[in-house]
């Protein structure tokens, strides 16, 4: 048996042929084979997807086609993998990354130190480029004004006037500007009266052609490959620069502000050490391009990175992501950006002053209610007192009963009117005291009291003492009523009169 197995030019597309004959013995493994280089023929296996993350800002490079030929050129280098290009905004960037869906991105250098930051991203390489005999990795940004712009002006000029942009995320295409005009004349939103965001950098140039924008800002480059492509015309615009000590005289491009590190290939931490490797390998292998045009910039390949402390310090300097500082703290940008939590608090605060102010109140009624309550409670203890003091001087009985005739008060001249201590009487039924032949009389009497509810007049009982004698007790009494009308008591006076009585019977 004979097995030819080719495969033709396109990669993953392989064709059999098999040709069968059966030689003398071993036909079962033979066959079995037979089907397994089929089956591995037929069915290779498949090249894992590497996703690299284009920022959707990569608009604003000087040759977007780059990208693709990096990307064609792995796929060569690499055969095991396939690289596919993924257009992708910041937010989804940084989704992406947070997810660990992506595995490498060429970003600007901006939203590399904000990925790196927040998820670990790592520079492999920087894009490079050529124009004519002169090859570049830095790039800068550059203010366009229309050609009819007065030329001695300035900058100064430009103060209230429109900037459009097309990107305020891109350190080309944003921070390199603003950076240098906060170091000159502070705050750009103080500086210009009106900043225009627009779709494209070509939308940048058409803003400032038609007179809607009295200046655009847009990545070192574009300009060239505009003109070079007959986009605009070499005169149409004008390019102002801003002062600065960084020296870009070796950049063969038009640029108004200092040179930052170009575009960066990044890698995820998801991406394995070796794959890493052999990409920033297969970058810098990458030579083999075109002749190089004179008028534009070309793509050139990849470098190694360069340091990047002159971005920290532009993004430290306006504000921008990864940094917090350098931002100028008005009353209008705390008020701005803190005004809800200034809305809540002071809701907070007026719920509060009602709050206090109703409690105040409360607490104010209750002290006067207290004082009210104390001076009555001093009232009653001086009219106890006097009262006690008054029955302390009389001579006579004071006493009170309940319903039942139980007595429930007695003043203390009782123990000397009948022997009987005070705390012994209380509880005690007014007939237990009366001799008993007059408790037989005054029963019938008393229920007939209780019954009408009829006072007690100078009416006489005897009564017998602790030591057995017998006394006469004139006795005086109210009846006690209720709020609803009903009889709960008496209260009333008993004086000895027995010596007026014996001294009438002799």
């Amino acid at each position: 048996m004979v097995l030819l197995c080719g495969a033709n030019t396109t990669r993953n597309n392989l064709s059999v042929r098999v040709r069968f004959g059966c030689p003398r013995g071993g036909c079962g493994l033979v066959s079995l084979a037979i089907v397994m280089l089929a089956v591995m023929c037929v069915f290779p296996c498949t090249a894992r997807e590497v996703r690299i993350g284009v920022w959707r800002g990569a608009a604003a490079l000087d040759d977007p086609g780059a990208l693709e030929l990096t990307v064609n050129h792995l796929n060569k280098a690499l055969p095991a993998h396939t690289f596919v290009l993924k257009d992708m905004s910041r937010e989804e960037l940084a989704r992406a990354a947070s997810e660990r869906t992506l595995d490498f991105a060429v970003v600007d250098p901006a939203l590399y130190l904000d990925l790196e930051a927040r998820f670990g991203a790592e520079r492999l390489a920087m894009l490079r480029y050529q124009m004519g005999d002169r090859g570049y990795t830095e790039m800068g940004g550059v203010l366009l004004v229309r050609r009819d712009a007065p030329k001695g002006a300035g900058i100064e000029a430009l103060h209230g006037g429109t900037l459009a942009v097309a990107n305020r995320w891109g350190l080309g295409s944003w921070y390199a500007c603003i950076c240098e005009l906060m170091e000159a004349h502070g705050p750009t939103t103080d500086f210009f009266g009106r900043i225009e965001e627009v779709a494209t950098p070509r939308a940048v140039l058409a803003a400032v052609a038609s007179g809607s924008a009295d200046a655009g800002f847009v990545q070192s480059g574009a300009l060239e490959r505009w003109v070079a492509e007959g986009v605009v015309e070499r005169d149409a615009f004008r390019v102002l620069s801003f002062v600065s000590a960084y020296d870009s005289s070796h950049l063969p491009l038009k640029v108004s502000t200092p040179l930052y590190p170009g575009w960066c290939f990044t890698a995820f931490n998801r991406v394995p050490d070796d794959l890493a490797s052999a990409v920033v390998r297969a970058l810098l292998e990458d030579t083999g391009r075109a002749p190089p045009f004179a008028d534009r910039p070309s793509y050139a390949g990849w470098a190694l990175p360069r340091s990047l402390n002159r971005v920290h310090e532009c993004l430290a300097g306006v504000g921008a992501y990864p940094y917090r500082t350098g931002r100028e703290v008005t009353f209008a940008f705390i008020l701005r950006e803190y005004m809800y939590w200034f809305i809540v608090a002071g809701a907070a605060m007026v719920i509060m002053l009602i709050t206090t102010s109703y409690v105040t109140r409360l607490n104010i009624a209750l002290r006067q209610e207290i004082n009210v309550r104390k001076q009555a409670e001093a009232d009653l203890r001086q009219s106890v007192e006097r009262f006690e003091h008054i029955v302390a001087c009389s001579g006579d009985w004071i006493w009170e009963t309940d319903g039942v005739g139980r007595y429930t008060y007695t003043s203390a001249i009782v123990e000397e009117m009948l022997g009987y201590p005070p705390e012994q009487v209380l509880g005690t039924l007014q007939s237990d005291y009366f001799t008993a032949s007059e408790r037989e009389k005054f029963l019938p009497r008393a229920a007939s009291f209780y019954a009408r509810q009829e006072r007690i007049f100078r009416e006489q009982f005897r009564l017998v003492s602790n030591e057995g004698r017998v006394v006469i007790h004139q006795v005086t009494a109210e009846p006690v009523m209720n709020g609803r009308g009903e009889l709960v008591g008496y209260r009333g006076v008993n004086r000895d009169v027995t010596k007026e009585v014996r001294f009438v019977s002799l």
